[in-house]
């Protein structure tokens, strides 16, 4: 058979006509298709066109058009090494004479005619093509070998690539062209090319990209802005939310506005920023308007979407107003009002925004509906004049939802999370009446709005005319380039920052699946075409043999290869490019299945047959470092991990007589995540307590049938053996396979053990080290594929086990400890139990000044009253608990009530004790220290004063203080905090009596 061989190079060439629109291009010198000699780069179109190369065998098919210049070609495959890393990338080398040509063919220069001199009789192919085409570094090249067919039926010009099947036993081999050198005085030109997973080795791709914002001005640690430099670069390279890396030191959230949303047309802004429960707030915009509270309106810190806090109303008459100003007097201007709404519950008519008064005779009003539509509605001497709502059911409870109203012309639209959900026309105007006001939250005598309400605009423009789902805005600011931060997230300290110092945007991944964090990886960093990956068969193999997911925070560019190379290993998958398929295959490792074809001993070349012990690769301890604290610290410090997981196996080491052990450092399994490290551990040991054998052998090239890279099969051979001296089958994977003209030449690993099977059914959350404000939907979303109905169905349950020594606490007296969410989160008849062997505390109350007397009567602190403590748990959706002996959980100890000086006396009062909890309630003017379970002392009667309380153990409310029985005022202890929010919706199976304080509804 007459063996063919060719190269093919994908090059970039510009599709235009030279100065012939759009290219603007002037000048006698035209260019030569390419970027290195373009006189227009603005507009320059380039499409791919292949340039062919075959060897000079003298029977090359005039049908297949190519260039006979191929000289040498030296070919190296790949090496795959399962559960390990990417292995060794595949390499082509390949050398090529240069040689006089004419320029004639598709690609090299289509305006040769013109010239004003003979291209054949000028330099040299390679010579020019150096000149034309010097950036062809990461660009595609591909070797074809095969045989010559009987007959060809068409032909395959100069410019397109082969197509499949051309050649007999057509084999195709993929690469990136990683250097080049030439052309030399010895007349060649020489590429080397790697496959395509070479574009993801450091010096290609990093995750994240480096950032090239920095710091404009200096920052202190209490500082919750920063704005970058250079001008532009926010919108450039940042998205609207998420973490970033200050100076490598810091990691804060941020949010930022693309939009530029406060300027010179910015009517009025209301950030909703300040401390929890104040009744003012300030306008943003250049006017300064005067927000006024009204009922129970107040600033919350709960819930809000950005900034430090948002308005909260409780769907009783509260709302917040601001009277009247000529830039509320909208006629028939254009405008915008947008905010972001948050309802607590749905069933009632809300209003979001009204422009009126208590008589209602002219308004108009931007409201929610009790069927969950989003309505404008338009009121003129007491008639309804105008209106239009969209579909019901969009709206939902206990999420924030943007919603924007925008007026252009006569065009009016609703927008809800950036898409169009309700318009209509009118040329009506909106009324302008100086007895009116604007109020947020309600319309003064009904329809109060129940829920929050965040980042409230009004805009002498029409700012959005189109819909703008993939860019919601942030905090609107003045630019783009100026960052809302919360400072010292992911167990980082804020701290003061200079100028000039480095914000590097933070990767995240949280509850991804490692087919989707590795497509992400390569197409997003390692510029893979998305052509090259089966992504529908990763999904499939990750689903039906993985399915678990990783959560993880990548604050420094790190190399693609790196974070590929930890997946795997933690993972246990092995990822290679398929030349046969053309695809980066992903496999988990797992049992090779029984029908696997079966390479026998009468099908090796003679003598080829060879196996070899691997002692190395011996593990009989894995060692898992898990629930990394600070994505800045080192990654193999072990003091950067909360949570260990040691499997071993003692059978290999007593069989070796010594351990060998393998320490793993996973960014990638968060807190709650020792099933996923134990698992881990087995499947390594599996694999690894036995050395797996490495073979080698040579097949005929017709072997049937084709074998292939990453491919499952098993090998027999006279020398595998079992202990009677009997001939074995041995399960192996192909890691290496180097097909030449006769032959392929094979290594194969012994495929001992792989994935367990995942125990999906009995899910397990230990909690094993101190932590606060548990979302147990995010924690289990963060390491468990999110449920659904068939699993429930298949038994699917969830046990949350709170260790022996660990404590579960709050950073706020308004948030449970550990949260199990709504009806909605969880799929119905879903069963969850709650084990605690360590505690559960809410925070306990923080202790108060004491009374101070004036010169009219004996005043509270500024700190008065004392605060109560926080719940344990929170559900509202149904649990099992078990408190296990030694196990506590309780609600936080309320603060003592405070005493007061004598009345003849100008003396502070005596501060009442902080109440029990975790964290415990902060002790004031020389109060005792409360703990974990025990309240701190309130300061005892002394000259001029009277005895304060002492804070409420866990579980109690604070002790009343004791006060000058004519002052009037309240000494009484602050109430425990709740120990379950939603007592009926737990079922208490174990340790009733050791769950303290009080059960709500």
């Amino acid at each position: 058979m007459k063996a063919l061989t060719y190269v093919e190079i994908d090059i970039p060439v510009c599709q235009l006509s030279f100065g012939t629109a759009p290219c603007t291009a002037t000048g006698d010198k035209k260019c030569f298709n390419g970027r290195a000699t373009c006189l227009d780069l603005p507009n320059i179109d380039e499409e791919t066109v292949t340039l062919r190369f075959v060897k000079d065998c003298g029977y090359q098919p005039i049908e297949i058009e190519a260039i006979p210049s191929l000289l040498q070609l030296s070919l190296s495959p790949a090496t795959i090494k399962p559960g390990e890393s990417l292995g060794e990338r595949a390499s082509c080398n390949a050398t090529f004479a240069d040689h006089y040509y004419s320029d004639t063919a598709t690609g090299i220069d289509k305006y040769f005619a013109e010239r004003d001199y003979d291209p054949y009789k000028r330099g040299t192919f390679w010579g020019k093509f150096r000149a034309r085409q010097p950036f062809i570094r990461g660009k595609r090249m591909r070797v074809i070998r095969g045989y010559l067919p009987a007959s060809f039926s068409a032909e395959f010009p100069f410019g397109q690539p082969l197509p499949a099947g051309v050649l007999d036993r057509q084999d195709v081999r993929h690469y990136v062209i990683e250097n080049f050198d030439g052309a030399k005085p010895d007349g060649t030109f020489a590429i080397s090319a790697r496959d395509i997973l070479k574009l993801a080795d450091g010096d290609r791709a990093q995750a994240p990209v480096a950032s090239g914002g920095r710091l404009l001005n200096p920052i202190e640690a209490t500082d919750t802005t920063c704005a970058l430099a250079p001008a532009g670069v926010a919108n450039e390279e940042y998205s609207t939310s998420g973490y970033v890396n200050l100076g490598g030191k810091e990691i804060a959230f941020f949010a930022r506005d693309p939009y530029e949303g406060l300027n010179s047309d910015t009517k009025l802004l209301l950030h909703a920023d300040g401390a929890n429960n104040a009744t003012s707030t300030t306008d943003a915009s250049s006017i300064g308007h005067t927000p006024i509270f009204g009922g129970n309106a107040k600033l919350s810190t709960t819930n809000k979407k950005w900034g430090t806090a948002s308005l909260l109303f409780d769907g009783s008459g509260d709302y917040v107003y601001i009277n009247d100003h000529a830039a509320f007097h909208l006629g028939t201007s254009n405008f915008t009002i947008d905010c972001w709404i948050r309802p607590a519950a749905i069933g009632a008519d809300q209003a979001i925004v009204t422009y009126g008064s208590n008589n209602t005779t002219d308004y108009w009003q931007l409201r929610v509906k009790a069927d969950g539509t989003i309505s404008f509605h338009l009121r003129v001497s007491n008639v309804e004049t105008f209106t239009f709502a969209s579909a019901a059911g969009l709206i939902v409870e206990e999420e924030f939802q943007h919603v924007a109203l925008v007026r252009d012309g006569t065009e009016f639209t609703i927008y809800l999370n950036g898409a169009a959900v309700a318009s209509a026309t009118s040329s009506m105007s909106l009324p302008n009446r100086t007895y009116l006001i604007l109020g947020i939250g309600g319309d003064f005598s009904s329809r109060p709005f129940n829920g929050n309400i965040d980042e409230f605009r009004l805009q002498a423009t029409a700012f959005w005319t189109d819909e703008f789902e993939d860019e919601l805005p942030g905090p609107y600011a003045a630019s783009p380039d100026t960052l809302i931060l919360t400072r010292g997230q992911l167990n980082t300290t804020a701290q003061s920052h200079s100028a000039q110092d480095r914000v590097q945007l933070v990767l995240s991944y949280f509850g991804k699946n490692v087919a989707d964090i590795a497509f992400d990886l390569l197409t997003g960093y390692a510029n893979t075409d998305e052509e090259f990956i089966p992504y529908e068969s990763w999904q499939t193999e990750v689903g039906l043999y993985h399915n678990q997911v990783y959560t993880t925070h990548i604050a420094e560019p790190t190399p693609v290869k790196t974070l590929l190379d930890e997946l795997m290993k933690q993972a246990q998958l092995a990822i290679w490019q398929d030349d046969a398929s053309q695809k980066i295959q992903l496999r988990v490792l797992r049992p090779v299945p029984s029908t696997s074809p079966l390479i026998s001993d009468d099908s090796y070349l003679l003598g080829t047959f060879q196996s070899r012990e691997q002692l190395d690769r011996r593990k009989s301890r894995v060692w898992t470092f898990f629930a990394q604290r600070s994505p800045l610290a080192k990654i193999d410090d072990t003091d950067n991990y909360r949570s260990s997981d040691l499997v071993f196996n003692a059978e290999s080491e007593v069989n070796y007589e010594t351990p060998s052990i393998e320490k793993i450092f996973s960014r990638w399994i968060p807190e709650g995540g020792r099933a996923v490290a134990s698992k881990l551990g087995d499947i390594i040991l599996s694999r690894l307590a036995k050395p797996p054998r490495k073979f080698n052998f040579s097949l005929w090239k017709d072997y049937e049938p084709v074998p292939q890279l990453g491919g499952m099969y098993f090998l027999s051979a006279p020398t595998l053996q079992d202990d009677t001296g009997e001939q074995t089958q041995v399960p192996v994977i192909i890691t290496r396979l180097d097909p030449n003209d006769t032959t392929y030449e094979i290594e194969a690993e012994e495929a001992n053990g792989g994935a367990v099977p995942v125990d999906l059914v009995n899910r397990l959350l230990p909690i094993e080290s101190d932590t606060y404000n548990i979302n147990v939907r995010t924690l289990h979303d963060s390491i468990y594929q999110p449920l659904t109905d068939e699993d429930v169905t298949n038994g699917v349950n969830l046990t949350i086990r709170i260790n022996a020594g660990v404590v579960v606490g709050s950073v706020s007296n308004l948030l449970p400890s550990i949260d199990f969410g709504d009806d909605e989160d969880w799929p119905d008849d879903f069963e969850i139990m709650l084990e605690i062997y360590g505690l559960v505390a809410g925070k306990g109350g923080d202790g108060c000044g004491g009374y101070q007397r004036a010169a009219f009567g004996i005043y509270p602190p500024a700190d008065f009253p004392p605060k109560p403590g926080g719940t344990a748990l929170r559900t509202r959706f149904p649990v099992k608990i078990k408190v296990k002996p030694g196990g506590k959980m309780g609600g936080g100890g309320g603060a003592g009530g405070p005493g007061a000086t004598i009345p003849t006396q100008t003396y502070v009062g005596s501060a009442g004790g902080p109440g029990a909890g975790r964290d415990p309630g902060v002790a004031k003017d020389g109060a005792g220290v409360a703990t974990d379970l025990l309240g701190g002392n309130g300061v005892p009667a002394m000259t001029y004063s009277f005895a304060a309380g002492d804070g409420g153990d866990l579980g109690e409310q604070g002790q009343n203080g004791t006060n000058y029985a004519g002052s009037g005022q309240t000494t009484t202890g602050a109430a425990a905090g709740n120990a379950i929010d939603g007592v009926s919706f737990c079922t208490i199976l174990e340790g009733d009596a050791d769950i303290l304080g009080p059960r709500i509804n």
